[in-house]
Order: C-alpha cells, then structure tokens, then sequence
C-alpha cells in the first residue's frame, strides 16, 4: 500500500487538487450567476386606470393612448455581480424604458360632484377622485442594481385599449445586461375617469389618428 501511495502519489495529488478547483469554480459560477427576484407588495400594488386627461401634456404626453399600468414591484439582485436593467415588457407589448416619460401623478374622478338633472346642472359635493402619485418614485430603465441588493418602485406603460391587459395574471419581462428573466404579475383592478376628453384631445386625435 505505501509502494502503491509512493508511485501513484503526483497523480492521486492533482486528482485532488483538479477535485478541489472544481468545487471552487463552482461554487464561484454558483453564486456569479445572473439571477433577479420580481415580487409584488402585499395588497393592492398594480392597476390599470384611465386617468383624467386635462390636456396633451397633463397627466403626461401620451395623449393619444387612454390606459396606463401601474405596478408597485420589488427587484432584488440574488448574484455575487452587479445586474442593469434595460428595459420591463408587460405581454410582450407594452414597454417602459429609458425612452418611456411618465407623469407624476395620474388622478381618476370615478364621482363627479358635477349632476345634471332635466338639463340642470347643480352639485351635490360628493366627489370621489384617486390619486396616484408617484413623483420620482418610477424605476425607470437604466436601472444598475449592486450585488444582493433590492430596489423598490413603481412601473409604468401606456395603451390605447386593455384587451392585451389581463385583471389577474400577466407576464412581465426583464431585460437586463446579462440575461432577460420573466415573471407573472397581477394586475388588481381596473379604474375608469368619467371625465371626459377636452375638445383640444380630441382635435388632437383626429388630426393625427393612430
């Protein structure tokens, strides 16, 4: 035994040591790898709303489309190496990017104070509006996320229509610089403004139809 130890000792060496090289570099991919974690608040975290529109620029640019997502998500990063975010897409249609200029707040008058009764206006004071405001609490692309640390806020898209927007299950892309990661993300609750379109809007829409 101690011959066969003496003669094979350089080869049973570097069996360990290729052994033990391995489980390093392992161990290092292991925790190097691209990995991100999506996770929605507890609660009522992501709508879709059709907020007032005061004119082309309020509550933001998009004047053309009457829908807007959005959706209150926590993005950890769960490797060893920082992580960029590029680019959230919601079904595959919707995106919001570095491009992307949301407001920062979105109001909806679902009661107005406002009746009209036999063609009298009068008000009866019981108005009800929600406010979204978000302010500079969007997590908009670029985003660069450290090692094992988490990032917090709010995501947005804009639509013309909602019969790619699903209440319940959706499917949330993540395109970031080191691989594109998907998750499904619940939209709660549908939210309409009955305010209507200022006449400048809808000028607006027939002179440049989309």
């Amino acid at each position: 035994m101690i011959e066969f130890l003496k003669s094979n000792i350089i080869p049973i060496a570097a069996f360990f040591i290729s052994l033990a090289t391995f489980f390093i570099t392992f161990a290092n991919f292991w925790r190097n790898r691209a990995k991100i974690e999506c996770i929605q608040p507890d609660g009522v975290s992501a709508h879709i709303i059709k907020p007032d529109r005061i004119d082309l620029e309020t509550p933001d640019v998009y004047w053309q489309s009457d829908f807007r997502v959005i959706m209150d998500v926590i993005i950890t990063n769960k490797s060893a190496l920082p992580i960029s975010i590029i680019e959230f897409k919601l079904n595959n249609r919707f995106k919001f990017n570095s491009y992307s200029k949301p407001g920062t707040e979105y109001p909806v008058t679902i009661k107005s104070a406002k009746q009209i009764h036999n063609n009298i206006e009068f008000y009866d004071g019981d108005e009800r509006k929600l406010e979204f405001q978000i302010s500079d609490k969007w997590l908009q692309p670029i985003i660069d996320i450290p090692p094992y640390t988490s990032l917090r806020g709010h995501l947005f898209f804009h639509a013309s229509d909602t019969s790619d927007l699903n209440i319940g299950e959706n499917t949330l892309e993540i395109v970031t610089s080191r691989k594109n990661f998907s998750f499904q993300v619940k939209l709660n609750n549908k939210l309409n403004s009955i305010i209507p379109l200022p006449d400048k809007v809808h000028g607006a829409r027939e002179t440049f139809p989309f």
